[in-house]
């Protein structure tokens, strides 16, 4: 049985990539894994994408886990939309 989205336990995202901002609500049970292949499909992108916030000493962090992602929800003023940075990955050099 699907649960309509509005009944769920949701969060607002704002997500910024090359100077375009963009909303979407997600539920808060997303995995990490789900927002980035979302992200990346509206945007026309490779999975290979970083995704940021800016923490409370204003510095940029960047999301890896599910653990990550929904400390950040528990840690996000209620109400409020939770602003994200994307960028298209730097591939690691040997």
């Amino acid at each position: 049985m699907n649960t309509p989205l509005a009944t769920m336990e949701t969060v607002a995202i704002k997500y910024e990539y090359q100077n375009t901002l963009l909303r979407m609500t997600i539920p808060m049970t997303m995995s990490f894994v789900t927002l980035k292949s979302c992200i990346a499909t509206v945007l026309n992108l490779p999975q290979a994408i970083d995704v940021k916030y800016k923490d409370e000493d204003q510095d940029w962090i960047v999301l890896s886990s599910d653990q990550e992602l929904h400390e950040l929800f528990e840690v996000s003023p209620p109400g409020k939309a939770i602003r994200l940075l994307v960028q298209e990955a730097i591939p690691a050099t040997p």
